[in-house]
């Protein structure tokens, strides 16, 4: 998982290098992904949060507890943004990928396990 942060980062950064020009971002449009969606040429998207559906799998009302996990996938490679667990002293949250995240053209993402919607803020690279 931090290969793949690691690896788009030194992607994008690698991009904006080879480029010999300077370039910047014009901001587009802010986004609600819901489905499969794949960063149009010519533009960059800025990952800003994911909504959660239901509440996870945690029964606050007993002892037991489900252990649960909200992802996205990039690429097709799921990526963990945060875990839950519970135990006799209540739910825990840990958060497993920090946000924001950049995505250069040609990336794929979508929701998935416990993710309804990506929201994103898409960008026009300027040359």
């Amino acid at each position: 998982m931090k290969n793949l942060v690691v690896c788009t980062i030194f992607l994008f950064a690698f991009f904006w290098a080879n480029t010999g020009s300077a370039q910047s971002l014009q901001f587009s449009r802010v986004m609600l992904v819901t489905n499969l969606q794949t960063v149009p040429a010519g533009k960059v998207w800025k990952v800003e949060s994911a909504m959660l559906t239901g509440n996870l799998g945690i029964n606050t009302g007993t002892t037991s507890y489900q252990t649960q996990s909200a992802i996205i996938r990039v690429d097709g490679q799921n990526i963990n943004l945060m875990h839950t667990f519970g135990n006799s002293y209540g739910v825990q949250f840990q958060e497993l990928t920090r946000l924001p995240m950049w995505l250069p053209a040609g990336t794929t993402l979508e929701p998935s396990t416990n993710i309804g919607k990506i929201s994103i803020i898409e960008f026009t690279v300027v040359p």
